[in-house]
């Protein structure tokens, strides 16, 4: 299975500017009401949502579906809020052209982002985690990595100042200790 197969015709992509437009409805028949308004019928936002949300928890794929969604949100989020340009992915942005949107977390579900952060706390007590004034490097998705001195640390994501000024906020698992 291709974990980044669109579902029922929704891709990540879309399902996370649905999720934007979702931001505060809680209650289903609104929700369905919010999607159709988006182009979305309800059998198909229901069969994306529980699919998206069954890979995000798949503990095979290790999270990465659900850290390439929460920074898709996130870029959803500031769009919807007039917070600068449409961002693309962290994944298909290269370094110097264009910021990664700036705010964690996402609503994906109070359960998963307590166990996330939760785990997220034991991991960094037990090996002890990136912590802000560490000099770092940031793997870009142009392969090359980036010097940058850590400015905040919160949920499995660190910001980081980079050399030009940029404050970009980051899944540690793209952040490497830049050593002596």
């Amino acid at each position: 299975m291709d974990p980044w197969a669109p579902i029922n015709g929704i891709s990540l992509e879309r399902y996370a500017d649905l999720g934007a437009a979702l931001e505060g409805v809680t209650d289903p028949d609104k929700q369905a009401e919010v999607v159709q308004q988006q182009g979305v019928a309800r059998p198909e936002w229901e069969a994306a949502k529980a699919g998206w949300t069954a890979r995000m928890a798949d503990p095979a794929l290790m999270g990465q579906v659900a850290q390439r969604y929460g920074a898709l949100y996130q870029g959803a989020l500031a769009r919807k809020h007039g917070h600068g340009q449409p961002q693309q992915p962290y994944a298909q942005q290269p370094y110097p052209q264009q910021p990664y949107a700036q705010s964690a977390g996402h609503q994906i579900g109070s359960a998963l982002n307590a166990f996330g952060s939760a785990f997220g706390a034991l991991v960094e007590s037990a090996v002890g985690g990136i912590s802000v004034g560490a000099r770092v490097l940031v793997q870009w998705s142009d392969g090359k990595r980036y010097p940058g001195t850590v400015t905040a640390s919160q949920g499995g994501q660190v910001e980081v100042a980079f050399p030009d000024g940029r404050r970009v906020w980051v899944a540690q698992a793209y952040v490497s200790f830049a050593g002596l």
